[in-house]
């Protein structure tokens, strides 16, 4: 095994089974101990973080507004406190830090994992960059719907957009979102909002799996963003814009050439409450459902 594919898979028991920091440091002293003279492990947890950080799995803190009113972000970003309530950007904390300066402690912190680098990564691996294009080069045109390529979305965007579908290549997503409690203890009401990015380019059977669903955003608690989501998706939506506007180079393994890689968002999924919030389509009312409008029955 390879030190990095070592790695890995210590950095993923460590999530799993929520080990600690310095836990993990005592396990890679005693891994260095045991393995040959001259391995080349971390001696540490920052060393290991450090080395994992080049595989592009970093992600961006964005201060905000603990009234979901704003994120720091931007031209905002120098903002000490929210413009439209007033509230502070940080929490009243005066303690100093380990080198005697004042601690600022946010209210509240947007996670934003930058989409970019993780749809590039998907075509530097040989395999995957071939099950990329299963939707153009190996679906079955036989008028079933099995895959949503077969779909009067899918190919309204081709029909609409054929500079964007004339490359293969370019990337068709599905966007999912949903609050849980991350503690598991229904007695604490707590709601953390992931919104999480499906790749529709693969086949039925991979597409849906875990390796290729992207986490994009984490909107923290203790309450639902509900209508003021569109707060949280602002770097998310401006990325997707560059994608589909610009584009980013990239290198496609399995050709052995680069091109210019383009995303687009498909359709949104969530249950009927989280789709007002997506959509901006009240769910409450006489005109509750989306697809009746002004036909929608009371009874």
């Amino acid at each position: 095994m390879k030190k990095l594919d070592f790695l890995v898979h210590a950095f993923k028991i460590k999530c799993l089974y929520k080990v600690s920091d310095s836990a993990l440091t005592e396990f890679l002293l005693l891994f260095k101990s045991i393995f040959p003279k001259g391995e080349t492990l971390p001696k540490s947890f920052y060393l290991a973080r450090k080395l994992i950080s080049d595989l592009g799995l970093n992600y961006e803190k964005i201060d905000a507004c603990p009234n979901d009113c704003m994120i720091y972000w931007k031209d905002r970003d120098s903002f000490l406190c929210c413009p439209d309530c007033g509230e502070s950007r940080y929490k009243n904390n005066k303690s100093p830090n380990s080198t005697g300066k004042e601690c600022k402690v946010p209210q509240k912190v947007l996670r934003y994992f930058p989409l970019a680098p993780r749809l590039q990564r998907l075509y530097m691996n040989h395999q995957t960059s071939k099950e990329m294009t299963w939707h153009a080069t190996d679906r079955p045109m036989d008028g079933v719907m099995r895959h949503p390529a077969d779909s009067p979305s899918w190919k309204h965007l081709d029909n609409n957009f054929p500079m964007f579908s004339n490359e293969i290549r370019n990337v068709r997503l599905g966007l999912a979102s949903d609050g849980f409690n991350p503690f598991g203890n229904m007695s604490n009401a707590h709601s953390t909002w992931p919104v999480v990015l499906s790749v529709y380019n693969l086949a039925p059977w991979l597409c849906m799996k875990r390796p290729y669903l992207i986490l994009s955003l984490l909107i923290p608690g203790p309450r639902g963003p509900g209508k003021d989501i569109d707060v949280y998706l602002e770097p998310l939506v401006d990325e997707l814009k560059k994608l589909w506007e610009v584009g980013i180079t990239s290198y496609d393994a399995y050709r052995k050439q680069q091109f210019t890689l383009r995303a687009a968002i498909l359709w949104t999924i969530s249950d009927f409450s989280a789709y007002a919030m997506l959509s901006g389509w009240s769910t409450k009312g006489k005109l509750a459902c989306p697809n009746c409008n002004h036909g929608t029955c009371s009874s």
